[in-house]
């Protein structure tokens, strides 16, 4: 480059330079103009206020750290005309308003004092249905249990699922022609009624078609077992839907694709195309994690199928601080593949915890399926155990033993549960002229249930019992007998820390376990919650025992996998090492 250049390309870099400096000083000025804004909505009930907010563009951009003085008030001259158009949508059209925009140092408030007035009440409904499905019983119920009535407050959002409703039903009957021909809501501002007309024309009715399977590795026998419907019954796209689940939940298909060919419907029968992409035979997953009670952990799963009926064999690797386990499993779908299966599995297990360890082998087979909205396990487990706890000598046990286990699970969201409960109860029991060491049977029920309050809040209860029958506790494999303390039973001690000592003071575990716990977590902004809780339990020899208690606080993010759970706990009967911290990944339920 000659002398000219350089020169010339100095001054560009200044220039450059220059322009830098003039739009970081005007980004800084801008941020320095912000104007602090609280934003008050007074006089109205917590629902209608979340509406107000929802609709005013001043609630927004509060936080907008480019809001000028000049934006403000153009974002408060609007605000009541956005406030009649939330209102309108709950039926109050005649609201006063009040709005004020005052000056305190360098911050603002806006206030918004609102009587929502006179609501608009239903008048009138009047539904017809008209067409082939017009003697549908299950449109005809739909009808009846419209859910908007003469003298209720008209709310365009139950109006709008009400009519919606009623037309899934007859979607759901087979009539996929259906469509509204009259579809009005008349609102008098003046009386403040509003009347309800719809007329719903069902058209005809179609049929399940032929059902065909296209590109699978899969016996069309082993397939034709996850239908729910069969050709010439009445078409229902819920059913569909439930099909493509279950057969993208199996694990045995790379892609799922349920297709309705209704424009090669013959006779009003609806053929059903189905192509399904086989997925690669061996499968390997990874996985690292963290939890208090077993620190960092990392796992590797493995699968691979079997044949052409959807057997899988399953293996699955743990390593963690304290254990190491092994099993490695044989799945085979019964005659109903989503709700019943058999399998057969192998276990290895190495737990250590303060003063124990426990060495398990076992064989477990096991039947799976659903018993009304239960889901039922049956197994049959031998578990050949070696266990030592400090200062005993080395002692082995085993046990062939039944188990007979009851699940629920019921949420209206499985990754962040606002309203639901799982309730959990499981018999066992063992004979010592059954290839057992003693003769015991044992009970155990668990509870968690959740509740929201409010729309930042949730209530969470859980409570865990298990009670044992048993002549000598000391014959029994330590695997079997009762521990408490943890991140999910009494926090603010370690895992399996609280039971019933031996002579030098080391947890042998008990017959008993007794645990509760009461939690509130509030959210604070986004994703992030804080909690505080307050547990109770231990694992006893005698229902009289004393019971350990532990309270703390904590701190929640809301990932996409579940919550993270941060909890700080303090047990309240230790005379030392009182804190401890609590990490824990996963779904509530």
């Amino acid at each position: 480059m000659n002398a000219d250049g350089e020169f010339w390309y100095v001054i560009k870099m200044m220039q450059v330079f220059r322009i830098t400096l003039l739009l970081t000083a005007f980004l800084l000025a801008r941020s320095a103009w912000a104007i602090p804004l609280t934003v008050n909505i007074v006089g109205l009930d917590q629902k209608l206020r979340d509406q107000v907010k929802a609709y005013l563009d001043i609630a927004q951009e509060q936080s907008n750290p480019a809001l000028t003085l000049s934006r403000l008030q153009r974002l408060h001259d609007r605000a009541p005309q956005q406030i009649r158009t939330a209102l309108q949508v709950y039926g109050y059209y005649h609201p006063q308003i009040r709005d004020e925009l005052q000056q305190h140092g360098e911050a603002w408030t806006a206030t918004y004092t609102i009587d929502a007035g006179t609501p608009v009440r239903i008048a009138a409904v009047d539904i017809q249905i008209s067409g082939e499905g017009s003697d549908n019983a299950s449109i005809r119920q739909a009808q009846a249990d419209f859910p908007l009535a003469k003298g209720q407050v008209f709310e365009h959002p139950r109006y709008d699922q009400a009519r919606d409703n009623l037309f899934r039903a007859a979607i759901e009957q087979g009539f996929l022609d259906c469509h509204f021909s009259r579809r009005e809501v008349k609102v008098d501002v003046q009386t403040d009624a509003a009347t309800v007309i719809l007329t719903l024309e069902t058209g005809t009715r179609y049929y399940f078609g032929p059902i065909r399977f296209i590109h699978s590795e899969m016996h069309e026998a082993f397939l034709r077992r996850y239908l729910s419907f069969k050709q010439g019954e009445p078409y229902n796209p819920a059913q569909l839907l439930q099909l493509q689940t279950a057969l993208s939940d199996s694990g045995l298909f790379q892609t799922v694709d349920v297709k309705s060919l209704k424009a090669q419907a013959r006779d009003n029968q609806v053929p059903i195309e189905i192509t399904l992409g086989a997925r690669k035979h061996h499968q390997w997953r990874f996985g690292l994690g963290y939890a208090t009670d077993t620190g960092p952990r990392g796992s590797v799963d493995y699968s691979r199928i079997v044949g052409n009926n959807g057997d899988k064999f399953e293996s699955k690797l743990l390593l963690s601080q304290n254990t190491k386990s092994l099993t490695a499993g044989y799945t085979i779908p019964l005659a109903d593949p989503v709700r019943e299966q058999l399998a057969y599995v192998v276990r290895y297990k190495d737990e250590t915890t303060d003063g124990r360890e426990s060495i398990i082998s076992g064989l477990t087979v096991r039947h799976t399926d659903v018993l009304g909205n239960w889901q039922r396990v049956m197994s049959l487990n031998y578990d050949r155990e070696v266990y030592t706890i400090e200062g005993l000598e080395e002692q082995t046990g085993r046990a062939l033993y039944p188990v007979y286990s009851l699940t629920r699970v019921e949420a209206d969201n499985r990754i962040y549960t606002r309203d639901g409960y799982r309730i959990y109860a499981e018999v066992r029991g063992a004979n010592k002229n059954l290839l057992s060491d003693t003769n015991y049977a044992q009970i155990r029920l668990g509870l968690k249930w959740i509740r929201g309050l409010g729309d930042d809040g949730r209530l969470l209860l859980r409570g865990d019992f298990g009670s044992t029958n048993v002549a000598y506790l000391k014959d029994m494999p330590l695997s079997q007998r009762f521990f408490a303390g943890g991140d999910n039973s009494v926090r603010g001690y370690g895992y399996n820390e609280l039971g019933p000592k031996d002579s030098f003071g080391y947890v042998v575990g008990g017959k008993h376990l007794i645990v509760g716990s009461v939690e509130y977590e509030h959210r604070i902004a986004g994703n992030w919650s804080g909690a505080v809780f307050y547990d109770v339990g231990n694992a006893v020899n005698s229902m009289s025992d004393p019971l350990m208690k532990g309270a703390g606080f904590g701190v929640r993010w809301n990932s996409p996998v579940g919550p993270v759970r941060f909890d700080f706990a303090w047990g309240l009967d230790k005379e030392t090492d009182r804190f401890r911290l609590h990490v824990v990944i996963g779904p509530d339920l």
